[in-house]
């Protein structure tokens, strides 16, 4: 069964509490593809009232529009290195007072136009940053349209919800 996650966008810009946004990237039917979807799916009744919860399946570019302004954006997308297929990686996209970090190679590459690399580049360059920027990538090993996937990509989901969740409990 298709998963539903609710995508209304409070802004959280100008007056009210501060934007806190969790982003699960992904293709539905590509396998490994959907994970950050399902992670988004499992954190979301974990997550403390006042965390907006989205998904993206198209172009990165996206993201610079929801985060601009935000206090805590984490987004959940599959990846692909040398890392073995399920392992989990944080990183934690922005320094402090210095602006977005340089993406290690293979990490947050997109099969879209743009990627979450390109958009933290660009969101860079025209100052629409969050204050915060926590990525969680899974290593997936299937990508093919139609493929399921993989044991040890699925195995990962719970414990990345429970990590996402932590990233707003403070």
């Amino acid at each position: 069964m298709p998963f539903q996650i609710d995508s209304t966008a409070a802004s959280g810009h100008g007056a009210g509490p501060p934007v806190r946004l969790l982003v699960g990237i992904g293709a539905e039917f590509r396998g490994d593809d959907a994970v950050g979807l399902r992670v988004v799916e499992v954190a979301r009744p974990r997550l403390p009232s006042g965390v907006e919860v989205r998904v993206l399946a198209e172009d990165a570019t996206t993201l610079i529009e929801w985060w601009a302004g935000a206090d805590l954006v984490v987004i959940v997308d599959a990846m692909r290195s040398a890392q073995p297929t399920g392992s989990i990686t944080r990183l934690d996209l922005l320094e402090p007072g210095h602006g977005a970090v340089a993406v290690p190679a293979g990490v947050l590459r997109s099969s879209h136009a743009l990627g979450v690399a390109e958009a933290l580049a660009l969101a860079r360059s025209i100052g629409r940053l969050p204050r915060r920027l926590i990525a969680y990538g899974i290593e997936g090993g299937e990508f093919a349209a139609g493929a399921p996937m993989t044991p040890s990509v699925a195995t990962a989901i719970d414990e990345v919800a429970e990590r996402v969740a932590g990233e707003f409990a403070g």
